[in-house]
């Protein structure tokens, strides 16, 4: 009865873990997340459907003291936003791993629960 009880508790451990695992790696829900493209508007959907103007970067000031800076700031932020990109595909992807082991792993103890009771 013990062992049964155990076996059942770490089955809804690994279920858990399995879906708090797969919902940290879904999509944002829509609305909860920040998009800066503007939404096109569809012809003849009438006004409500206007697209939303956007802000238009101001003229760039070619001599303030920190313009020889701002190429290297460029590209010091473009560096981060693609290691950011790369970090991201990888904790995905394991996820995409513990999910799939899990899963496994969750189906074997349920196959050795079935034929045992």
């Amino acid at each position: 009865m013990v062992q049964r009880f155990a076996l059942l508790a770490g089955g809804v451990a690994a279920v858990g873990l399995l879906l708090a695992a797969t919902h940290a790696s879904g999509a944002p829900d829509p609305g909860r997340s920040i998009v800066w493209s503007t939404p096109a508007a569809t012809p003849g959907s009438g006004p409500a459907a206007a697209a939303i103007p956007s802000a238009t970067p101001g003229p760039r000031n070619a001599g303030g003291p920190l313009a020889p800076l701002s190429g290297a700031l460029s590209g010091v932020l473009r560096g981060l936003d693609d290691e950011a990109r790369r970090t991201a595909q990888g904790q995905y992807s394991i996820l995409q791993e513990i999910s799939t082991t899990l899963r496994g792993w969750i189906e074997h103890l349920l196959s050795r629960a079935a034929a045992r009771g």
